[in-house]
């Protein structure tokens, strides 16, 4: 049902492989973790903001040529040919501005975990909306208290959850971990399978038809690239969509499980070769305790027929929002898709045309940074609270170099351009050549 961790662990960086068997790594082994067994360039440049410091570790590390830990029947997978964050001169200009004009007047500099760490009456709001709009909907379920807590639930997803998961939360990683753990239990997603999902698939490679599971995962229902084939359905995906986001919360669940219970724990392709059985009989166990008080719980108390409406609607309302939250940041007419694009060979501008961002600070603090989308994707291991401050950067050196940054005022903006993307790649005209290769790239997509 779940791996046996082998008793050495090893990844790829830059071209070495490294035994993390022994390294207690300051940002929690929950985090080092998602790169065991795989090449972790990608994750490893784009999650620390502090390279050199890192850089420093890292070489205090044993180190061998991949060759050798393959010749003893250790499997890496797949090898990184994607481009990396270090190879960017736009990353690095950024980079090093964030340092100098949003970490050292803050004091966040030095130390290991330097960039980390939002100011705790952040998480604890989200926290105590939840809990009291817990209690509201089990002890008096209506309309209104499912709209609440629904609503909660999806903080609980953007606020807390996404940014513990990342790894930018708490500098005290024991405590990061546990509020990482409120996926299972509020909203009743797997932490385990976020992770492995978000840090090591679509952030490293966001919207790349072939390696962000974000990108194919919802088709056939939803169409979502030129080169996926159109069927005659996807006319009406712009008007159907937002019904199935609605049902999240079920889909959610089925996949878990799929994948908790798996002999060989995957999401699309990304195995969790770092994951002990401990953690999978943890998150079978948490997702049990998210059934009991948000489903038997108000069964045992009012019954079946008092509970149909307040269930159909925190699921549902809250399925909804929290769908909408991160479905708009890489699906609208204005961004550009990673096999559309040109200039391929650069991470950093990949990440800017791939994205979007809407909003400011207000946004920021109800969406946990998730509105400024392409400062999340540029560090994602970043305190969300310094997303603001590094908005501005990004955009000067946009600026500079003639690069079109995605921005809307609101996030219902944002989705208005998102439901016109649908329709548009509900179009036959969109559908890929038939000259024996697919290709992303049409008129229609800018």
């Amino acid at each position: 049902m779940a791996p046996t961790q082998p008793e050495e662990q090893y990844l790829v960086i830059r071209g070495h492989a490294y035994d993390i068997t022994k390294f207690k790594h300051p940002g929690g082994a929950h985090m080092l973790e998602l790169g065991v067994g795989r090449d972790a360039t990608v994750i490893f440049e784009s999650a620390h903001l502090r390279i050199e410091h890192v850089s420093k570790i890292l070489d205090t590390l044993p180190k061998f040529t991949v060759e050798e830990i393959e010749a003893r029947g250790y499997d890496f997978g797949r090898k990184e040919t994607s481009p990396t964050p270090s190879q960017s001169p736009l990353y690095e200009r950024i980079r090093l501005r964030v340092i100098e004009e949003v970490l050292k007047p803050r004091g966040m500099a030095t130390g290991p975990v330097s960039a980390r760490g939002v100011p705790a009456w952040h998480f604890l709001a989200v926290i105590v909306t939840w809990l009291a709009s817990a209690a509201w909907f089990v002890l008096r379920p209506s309309v209104a208290s499912g709209l609440a807590l629904g609503a909660a639930l999806a903080w609980i997803g953007t606020g807390v959850q996404h940014t513990a998961n990342h790894g930018g939360l708490s500098k005290n990683t024991k405590l990061e971990y546990l509020l990482g753990l409120l996926d299972d239990v509020a909203p009743g997603g797997s932490s385990i399978v976020w992770r492995y999902h978000h840090n090591v698939a679509h952030h490293a490679y966001c919207n790349d038809i072939e390696l962000d599971p974000d990108a194919f995962s919802s088709f056939p229902l939803i169409r979502l690239d030129s080169s996926q084939k159109w069927r005659f359905y996807h006319r009406f995906q712009w008007i159907y969509a937002n019904f199935l986001f609605c049902f999240m919360w079920f889909a959610n669940q089925v996949q878990d499980l799929q994948i908790l219970l798996s002999s060989s724990p995957d999401f699309y392709g990304v195995s969790f070769k770092g994951t002990s059985r401990s953690q999978i009989y943890l998150a079978l166990f948490l997702k049990f305790v998210h059934v009991c008080w948000i489903i038997l719980l108000p069964l045992y108390l009012h019954g079946f027929h008092a509970m149909v409406y307040p269930w159909i609607t925190v699921f549902g309302f809250g399925g909804w929002l929290l769908a909408a939250m991160f479905i708009v940041s890489h699906n609208v007419d204005e961004v550009k898709y990673s096999n559309s694009i040109e200039n391929k060979g650069d991470w950093c501008l990949q990440q800017i045309e791939t994205s979007t961002s809407w909003g400011g600070a207000i946004g920021s603090f109800f969406s946990g940074g998730l509105n400024l989308q392409i400062e999340h994707h540029l560090f994602p291991c970043m305190a969300h609270n310094l997303y603001v401050d590094t908005q501005v950067i990004v955009k000067e050196e946009c600026a500079k170099d003639g690069i079109q940054y995605n921005a809307y005022p609101t996030l219902l903006h944002n989705l208005v351009d998102h439901i016109k993307f649908l329709h548009m790649m509900g179009k036959p005209e969109t559908a890929p050549i038939d000259n024996g290769k697919t290709s992303a790239t049409t008129p229609l997509l800018n």
